[in-house]
């Protein structure tokens, strides 16, 4: 099986986050975390926002994509009330200390900032295979999965 078959969100961009983007994202400046190939940071900057892309492993994404290595356990290199909106697709369940995380994104968002956010869910019996967060299993770096619950404490930022 192929890393395209076995892992598709390493080589293509998922259709339905970028729908997402397309009908959720506003302002003009984006936070991508885990940033990876960079599918979503070039959506976003093709729709004029100005990205900052941060990734344990950055490269370059062209004009336009500020790409820096980030190691996201820590403080982000980044300003406070700094973005519009903050990308965190399917990166929080990789951190230890994902509260710390959470905390960090909402001091980078702007008032009235959004943060656009996936993580696995923890049963993932009911879940269509789309690729969003279905057989997450595979995936052996993850340290967490999530409940809608789980959510709750981080209502209202």
């Amino acid at each position: 099986m192929s890393d395209k078959d076995q892992f598709p969100w390493r080589t293509q961009a998922n259709v339905h986050k970028l729908k997402w983007i397309d009908d959720f994202a506003t302002g003009t400046k984006a936070l991508d975390l885990g940033a990876g190939p960079g599918f979503y940071s070039q959506h976003l900057n093709s729709k004029s926002f100005s990205v900052t892309a941060l990734d344990a492993n950055p490269r370059n994404l062209g004009d336009g994509i500020n790409y820096q290595q980030a190691n996201l356990e820590v403080a982000l290199p980044v300003a406070s009330s700094e973005f519009d909106l903050v990308l965190a697709w399917d990166i929080i369940e990789h951190v230890k200390q994902d509260q710390t995380l959470i905390e960090n994104i909402f001091q980078a968002l702007r008032p009235g900032g959004r943060l656009l956010l996936s993580v696995p869910h923890r049963d993932d019996s009911r879940i269509e295979n789309t690729y969003l967060t279905y057989c997450h299993y595979k995936d052996k770096t993850h340290v967490r999965e999530y409940l809608p619950d789980d959510f709750k404490q981080w209502e209202d930022g």
